[in-house]
This record gives structure tokens, sequence and C-alpha cells, in this order.
């Protein structure tokens, strides 16, 4: 009998450790994803609106009397991209983009969004600044 109640408790703690390691498994992988899930929704939201969208599941609008935005274009970009591959193409704009974000950061705009060769922003929102369209400019 004796012997029985060992097995059961030597049982009982191997399955034990296995589910615990499934679950660790599992909490990494729920935070990889979670991760993920945040770096994309601050690819196409300010700061501000993540975390008020994460915290309550919503977000209010907001008005905004002075901010400066910003459209690019790359001059002759269809000649350009006709001569790469659509990988080489996608790695110059992402180096090109990357630089934008940079600067963009540096100087407190609020990147919008990229469309193809085209690149949007904003200075002044999330945060009122009353030096947006000199931002802007440098």
């Amino acid at each position: 009998m004796a012997v029985l109640i060992i097995l059961f408790a030597i049982f009982g703690y191997f399955r034990k450790r296995r589910t615990n390691k499934i679950l660790r498994n599992k909490n990494k992988q729920i935070a990889k994803e979670k991760q993920k899930s945040d770096e994309l929704l601050l690819n196409i939201l300010p700061q501000k609106t993540a975390d008020e969208l994460k915290e309550f599941g919503s977000t209010s609008s907001k008005r905004y009397d002075n901010v400066s935005i910003m459209f690019t274009d790359f001059k002759g970009f269809t000649q350009f991209s006709e001569q790469y591959t659509p990988e080489e193409l996608v790695e110059e704009l992402d180096a090109y983009f990357t630089a934008f974000d940079g600067i963009m950061q540096k100087y407190n705009i609020e990147k919008i969004k990229t469309i193809g060769d085209a690149y949007m922003c904003v200075a002044g929102v999330p945060d009122e600044d009353g030096a947006h369209a000199r931002n802007m400019v440098n």
C-alpha cells in the first residue's frame, strides 16, 4: 500500500513539473505575442493614444488648433523602382523610412503612415507644441 502511495506521489510530482513547464512556455509565447502586438500598435498610433486604447479599450477624439503636417514623396520613384527587384526596393525604402523615423523622434514629430514611397507625419500632436512648424522644417 505504501508503495502505491509513493508511486502516486512521484507520478503527481512529475505531472505537475511537466504542466508547469508547459505553462512557462505558454506564458513566454503570450508575452512575445503581446510585445509584437504593442509594437504594431505603436507603429500606427501615438504612445498616449495606444496607452489609452490598451487601458480603456477605446480612445476619445481630440481637437488640435495648430499643427504642422508633412507629406513626402520620392521624385522619380517609379523609374527608380523599375531598376530593382521588389526585395531590393523594400530594403531601400526601409532604410530611408528608418532614417525618417529617427529624425521624427528627434524633433517630436509623429509618423502617421507610409504608403509606397510616401511618408506622412504631423508635429504638434499628441502633445501640443508651439514649435511644431520649426520642428517640422528641421
